[in-house]
């Protein structure tokens, strides 16, 4: 399918590496919560990970495209993310373990106006003599010759978006270090034109959006794994992922992350 269906200042706190969201900062009184900011930014798909039970469906709260817990190698019920917020995450052993969503849906073809968000606490970086060190959060990218895209975590715990046209990279950005064992929140927001990545609402990267060819039958879209479900498995947890068809400006990644740190 073709993809989907906007701004001003970014966050000085942007707080990656040493600096973590606080999980137990109280709302104000009066504030949104995140999951009211979020709605109000009308997700195409938005998956919470609140399930309890892997023979559950990963549940869309925009009931487009549920997920399958491909299992062993998941963990169900895991602190989440979101301050003050009962909803809990899934965290994946990096051997084993994936949400799959079938289909060609989200295959962003082209070069279409989207946003994605997750929260992302890596565990550890894996060792440096391993043989697929990389470890993938959200991937939906065709075997040789690859089209599509994924984002993902490298060896020394920095983030990498890249979207692929027949082999080729046609964009990519990529962040500082995440803290390990801690929640970050993390927005690749994208115009058509220019991609900008962000990390606990501040920008740290921007490149041109490139474009990809559509409608290229892909593998399936995943959550924590490459995208035939082969390797790159992702160790740690994950949160509150969701997709959309526009682009989210910087005032509302910053009012996703201040509502979810409870500020």
């Amino acid at each position: 399918m073709d993809a989907l269906d906007g701004g001003v200042d970014a966050a000085p706190d942007v707080g990656v590496a040493d600096g973590a969201p606080e999980a137990a900062v109280e709302a104000e009184a009066g504030s949104p919560s995140y999951v009211e900011e979020v709605a109000a930014d009308a997700p195409a798909s938005w998956w919470r990970f609140g399930e309890s039970d892997p023979s559950q469906a990963a549940r869309d709260e925009m009931n487009v495209q549920a997920g399958t817990y491909e299992t062993p190698g998941i963990t169900l019920g895991v602190p989440g993310a979101i301050a003050g917020d009962p909803n809990t995450a899934v965290s994946f052993d990096e051997t084993s373990g994936t949400i799959k969503l079938s289909g060609d849906l989200y295959d962003l073809g082209g070069s279409p106006p989207f946003a994605i968000e997750v929260w992302v606490s890596p565990g550890p970086a894996p060792d440096a003599d391993a043989s697929d060190p990389d470890r993938r959060i959200f991937s939906h990218r065709t075997d040789s010759p690859f089209f599509g895209w994924y984002l993902l975590l490298q060896p020394d715990q920095t983030l990498s978006f890249t979207r692929w046209d027949q082999n080729a990279v046609v964009g990519q950005l990529a962040s500082p270090p995440l803290a390990t064992g801690a929640f970050s929140h993390v927005v690749v927001s994208s115009d058509g034109t220019t991609m900008t990545l962000y990390v606990n609402g501040a920008s740290v990267d921007t490149e041109p959006a490139g474009a990809v060819t559509p409608n290229v039958s892909a593998n399936a879209l995943t959550w924590g794994s490459n995208s035939d479900l082969s390797g790159q498995y992702f160790g740690g947890a994950l949160d509150e992922g969701a997709i959309y068809g526009h682009a989210l400006a910087p005032a509302r990644v910053l009012a996703h992350y201040h509502a979810g740190i409870g500020k």
